[in-house]
């Protein structure tokens, strides 16, 4: 199932909602495909039924195991609906359910958070409790997307021509969506350099995203792209939601917040301005240099100014 572009546009959109036998699933569509949702049933799926409890009013996607052996699980709203009420597969890449005269809907993944959709802050933008903003080196773009939700346009852009003047800029306990699909890593049991360095020798790549569980020189390496919504780390959500984490377990979301460290780094410009004016010289602008080699060559200019031979 295809989402449409919009709700006036029925063409269809970006994202893809897919039943097959190991789960449930939603992507976003791009050259390669990025999941955002994960409901995995063991020993398979044989049919999903909506249900509606006439007594209750409540409504429910019964999914059905294939296997006599696994228990039949359900997506439940608690909501009363009519017996008229329906689910649709909306444009942001929500699943939601609607009856009568109902405008907005409601979701009926209830376990996801605004922040967990690709579109919900646009493309780099950063979503924490709902609110979006951009990381440093962006700015927001003053169109919308088809979603209605604001782009993060990179100030200094990127391009093929000088790759040795970018760098990658370190944003520190960022969830990506895409982290519920771990064969989605373009590397796999690698570390944090490794991770960058196939970034950067990449051209193309525009963020290298590392995540990993107890030590970082062993984890997995996400270069998605376009990149979308990242999630700012809430430490409140994560202890608010401790005692959910074993339920969660089975759509692929648990630990994510509380229990897995991830890197992401993103493209830019290195800011050649800074090189310049240091006690009116100029450096060539199309070299850097490390923390390192001009805390050496500091250390040897002092030395030699302070036994006077400069000036000998």
């Amino acid at each position: 199932m295809v989402a449409s572009v919009s709700k006036t546009n029925r063409s269809e959109g970006v994202f893809s909602l897919s039943v097959i036998l190991q789960g449930l699933f939603a992507s976003y569509q791009a050259t390669a495909p990025q999941k955002y949702f994960k409901f995995s049933v063991l020993g398979g799926i044989d049919s999903l039924q909506l249900s509606h409890d006439e007594s209750s009013g409540n409504l429910a996607l019964l999914i059905m195991s294939a296997s006599p052996d696994e228990p039949n699980t359900m997506l439940t709203s608690t909501i009363k609906y009519s017996a008229t009420a329906y689910m649709k597969f909306d444009p942001d890449g929500h699943l939601r359910i609607y009856d009568g005269n109902m405008i907005d809907g409601v979701d009926l993944l209830t376990d996801m958070s605004a922040c967990d959709y690709p579109t919900a802050c646009g493309n780099y933008g950063l979503c924490l409790n709902g609110q979006c903003s951009c990381p440093a080196g962006f700015a927001r773009a003053n169109t919308t997307n088809d979603q209605g939700n604001y782009n993060c346009w990179q100030m200094s852009p990127t391009t093929c021509e000088n790759p040795k003047s970018h760098s990658l800029l370190p944003l520190e306990d960022v969830y990506y969506f895409n982290y519920v699909d771990p064969e989605a890593a373009v590397l796999k049991g690698t570390d944090m350099k490794s991770c960058k360095d196939a970034c950067l020798k990449n051209c193309s790549c525009n963020a290298a995203l590392f995540q990993y569980y107890f030590n970082d020189s062993h984890g997995n390496c996400f270069l998605p792209s376009p990149v979308l919504t990242l999630t700012g780390d809430d430490l409140d959500y994560c202890l608010q939601n401790a005692t959910t984490m074993a339920s969660n377990k089975k759509r692929g979301r648990a630990g994510q917040y509380c229990h897995i460290a991830a890197i992401t780094t993103i493209r830019t410009k290195v800011k050649k301005d800074l090189l310049r004016n240091i006690c009116g010289v100029y450096v060539f602008s199309d070299r850097c240099f490390t923390f390192s080699s001009l805390y050496i060559a500091t250390v040897t200019l002092a030395t030699v100014i302070l036994s006077g031979k400069l000036f000998n």
